[in-house]
């Protein structure tokens, strides 16, 4: 997800040099240059800092202040429509099922939450929404269940990319086959 839009490497470079000349019948000059370069590879970044670098580089149309405009933006059948493995970025409510809307992160309970394979990784599903009529399936990687489910019911922005998914309805006239896997959860 990240090398589309920051690289695999980057590299920041730095030149210096000075000069001298001389030009009275005979010519004469002298030069030293010193350059240095720092090469950084994305896989030895931490996630934060990857998840930073690549939310300021997220396009403008694939974020979403509501899970209203999404579904809109993910029903488009045109040639600019979201396809499978394009990044998005979308505010609303997080929910999942089984887990007390008064979680404690000083006293975590052992919850226990469905997990299955989801394009084959190892997922838990929440639902992100805004009003009733709205909802949208999030899939999340099953290791990160104690870092996320401490989210629920609170308003969040879940960075991710678009997966195929089997139709379902996401709320009102709408049926979607397009389904968010979340690479990041940001607080609001």
């Amino acid at each position: 997800m990240a090398v589309r839009y920051i690289g695999a490497l980057t590299k920041e470079g730095q030149t210096t040099g000075t000069g001298a000349g001389f030009n009275w019948l005979v010519q004469a000059s002298l030069r030293s240059d010193e350059s240095r370069e720092v090469t950084t590879d994305i896989r030895d970044l931490l996630p934060e800092d990857l998840m930073h670098s690549l939310f300021a580089a997220l396009p403008q149309s694939a974020s979403f202040d509501s899970v209203e405009a999404a579904v809109e933006r993910l029903a488009d059948a045109s040639p600019s429509r979201l396809l499978p493995g394009n990044p998005i970025s979308i505010a609303g409510i997080l929910r999942f099922t089984g887990v007390p809307a008064n979680f404690d992160p000083f006293n975590p309970p052992d919850i226990e939450i469905n997990t299955f394979h989801f394009h084959g990784e190892r997922c838990f599903v929440g639902e992100l929404h805004s009003t009733d009529a709205f909802r949208l399936p999030i899939y999340f990687s099953a290791e990160s269940k104690n870092q996320v489910l401490f989210s629920n019911a609170q308003p969040v922005k879940v960075t991710g990319i678009v997966r195929w998914s089997p139709p379902y309805s996401p709320g009102g006239s709408r049926s979607l086959t397009l389904a968010i896997r979340a690479a990041a959860l940001w607080l609001r």
